[in-house]
């Protein structure tokens, strides 16, 4: 088990945000937390991270408590992908990606072999060979979100998060984007946790599906179990129709 949340809650003062929440996430599984705007997914990844601190229950990592983590060491273990990140100018695709190695350094450390296959396995994996050398800012939205996977992938993480990744992107660097992610999944055993908008990209890649209203779990399970018109419809506020296809549950919304 790689997360184990039993019972969580926060608040920002009296405002609560998160309520009873309890989930698990299993090594080498697929899982994205969907639903509403404020419904608490942001903060929930903040708290998962220990960017925030829980006001009760408690979240295991790897067996152990997560406030027990040091965070240089929790650093090592998890890597985060943002919907937006503000890289400052100048930087190359190469400076970016080796950012990715900063949890391994030290005062007196320096750069490695082992820090330079890390990379080079990052650049392979993603095919961002080709621009290493350029500057992030020349590249297109889909390349940068790559370059940005790339990062996280020369940290040498169990543990993916993506939180929101697919933002912005046209339908074509979406699922580029996502089944980069799906390869990273199948073929190198990595564990992903996902914050995703896209109900049907979710429901396509995901093994299971985490479904919040109002800070707390909806629903919770593979694909055809949490998408369903009762759920959306108490989620978001639509009534859908749903096609399967493959196995999987595709909406459309009714109006």
């Amino acid at each position: 088990m790689k997360y184990e949340v039993n019972e969580l809650a926060f608040s920002y003062g009296q405002k609560p945000v998160i309520s009873n929440l309890s989930f698990s996430l299993h090594e080498g599984e697929w899982l994205t937390i969907l639903g509403p705007n404020g419904c608490g997914k942001s903060t929930l990844i903040a708290v998962l991270l220990r960017i925030l601190d829980q006001n009760h229950g408690d979240i295991h990592f790897e067996g152990k408590l997560l406030e027990g983590w040091d965070r240089k060491a929790l650093a090592r273990r998890i890597a985060v992908v943002y919907q937006k990140n503000e890289i400052p100018f100048g930087f190359t695709v190469r400076e970016i990606i080796e950012m990715g190695r900063y949890p391994y350094q030290g005062r007196w450390n320096r750069w490695s072999e082992t820090d330079e296959k890390a990379v080079q396995n990052a650049l392979a994996l993603t095919q961002t060979e080709q621009f290493a050398e350029k500057s992030y800012r020349q590249l297109s939205g889909g390349e940068q979100q790559r370059v940005l996977i790339a990062r996280a992938i020369a940290q040498e993480p169990e543990v993916l998060i993506l939180d929101e990744p697919i933002a912005h992107l046209d339908l074509r660097f979406q699922y580029e984007v996502l089944r980069l992610c799906q390869k990273l999944q199948k073929e190198q055993g990595m564990t992903i946790l996902s914050v995703l908008h896209e109900i049907n990209l979710a429901a396509e890649f995901s093994d299971r599906l985490l479904l919040m209203n109002k800070g707390t779990a909806l629903a919770k399970g593979i694909p055809s179990d949490v998408v369903v018109p009762r759920l959306i419809k108490e989620a978001y506020g639509i009534n859908i129709e749903i096609v399967q296809k493959n196995g999987k549950p595709y909406l459309f919304p009714i109006f």
